[in-house]
């Protein structure tokens, strides 16, 4: 355990709160499972005024891998997201990941050239 007097930060925790955690060694896709599982009608997300639960935002996730595995892609695919942060990029996330794919991100703002670099170089659908 580490100590307060390492970490001084502690003392301004609100009681109840947890200096050390313990994270389970399960992927993230894994992770979004079990709490669909656990907590189903708890809010996953809030985006531009709409709210998700984790059932709903599973329901999505899966109809989004799905669409994905109908139009060609498969496992083991590079699959871009260009997008800015949002409810869309964290459903594609969750989504490609299912499809046992390979997120690759890449910044909207990156012009022609870069994306062109990134793309490439990652082997990205």
């Amino acid at each position: 355990m580490t100590s307060e007097l390492s970490k001084p930060w502690f003392k301004f925790y609100e009681e109840g709160v947890k200096a050390q955690l313990s994270i389970p060694e399960i992927g993230l896709l894994e992770m979004f499972k079990q709490t669909v599982e656990k907590f189903p009608e708890r809010t996953a997300l809030i985006f531009a005024g709409h709210t998700w639960t984790y059932r709903q935002m599973d329901a999505v996730v899966e109809r989004l891998a799905r669409a994905f595995a109908k139009n060609g892609l498969t496992a083991g695919d590079r699959i871009s997201i260009y997008m800015p942060n949002s409810a869309n990029w964290v459903i594609s996330f969750f989504a490609i990941m299912r499809l046992g794919a390979v997120v690759v991100q890449t910044n909207p703002l990156y012009v022609e050239d870069e994306l062109k670099a990134q793309l490439q170089d990652a082997g990205a659908t």
